[in-house]
């Protein structure tokens, strides 16, 4: 379930990418409350599938919420071949799954 959250997440940024690259490009330090805002209620929404994927092994330990989200809006904010951030998204979930998960 969490990972399919996280695809959702993917998505709903991919359709608001530009947005928020004009909110950021217009902030003078880069992070206009709206956006840590927006994140702050993000992560507090995840939360709870990301721990429950973290207790169930399915997810690594050493790695936070906001640190997976972060990953995805640096991927996805490539500006490339349209499937270039795609194909480091599917690296990038595959890296989350614990030893345990894949073993």
């Amino acid at each position: 379930m969490f990972f399919a959250w996280l695809m959702r997440f993917h998505a709903v940024g991919a359709r608001k990418g530009p947005l928020a690259s004009a909110i950021l490009a217009e902030s003078a330090n880069g992070s206009p409350i709206v956006l840590r805002e927006s994140r702050s209620r993000t992560i507090a929404a995840g939360e709870p599938l990301f721990r429950a994927a973290q207790r169930s092994g399915e997810v690594r330990d050493e790695v936070s919420l906001g640190q997976i989200l972060d990953g995805l809006v640096a991927l996805a904010g490539i500006d490339s071949d349209p499937d270039f951030p795609g194909a480091l998204i599917r690296i990038l979930l595959d890296g989350l799954h614990s030893n345990a998960a894949t073993s």
